[in-house]
């Protein structure tokens, strides 16, 4: 089977009676690399950094195929300024402020300075936008 992202041949395994299939994605180092060469082009061309932030938005929402991507602003008090989104919720996101107090997956990302991936369907981890 021929992968049509990446051309290449599609692994098809047998787990008991579940096909487990493997293939490389869009999130392959290539791609990977393809995606930090349009940021990089994009900001040589000299955009407002909104522009340039909105975009990044965009691309790496699609580039993770997540439902949204989010960008915050941190103020010098720690408080957390959404500035940016791409997809679910982006309009209810911008404007929004947590307090570095407050138990949120984004300054729990920020007070241990790394990723932190939340799936607030199935997992308890809280986030500032359940409904």
């Amino acid at each position: 089977m021929v992968d049509p992202l990446r051309g290449g041949a599609t692994l098809t395994l047998q787990a008991g009676d579940t096909p487990v299939i493997e293939r490389p994605g869009p999130r392959s180092d290539d791609a990977f690399q393809k995606l930090l060469l349009r940021f990089s082009v994009a900001a040589a061309q000299g955009p407002d950094a909104a522009s340039l932030i909105r975009q990044f938005c965009q691309a790496t929402r699609e580039f993770f195929q997540v439902d949204g991507a989010y960008f915050w602003h941190c103020d010098s008090s720690g408080e957390l300024i959404g500035t940016e989104a791409d997809g679910v919720m982006a309009e209810r996101f911008r404007g929004t402020r947590l307090k570095a107090s407050e138990s949120a997956v984004a300054v729990e990302a920020v007070r241990q300075r790394k990723t932190i991936r939340a799936n607030p369907g199935g997992s308890s981890t809280d986030t500032a936008f359940n409904d």
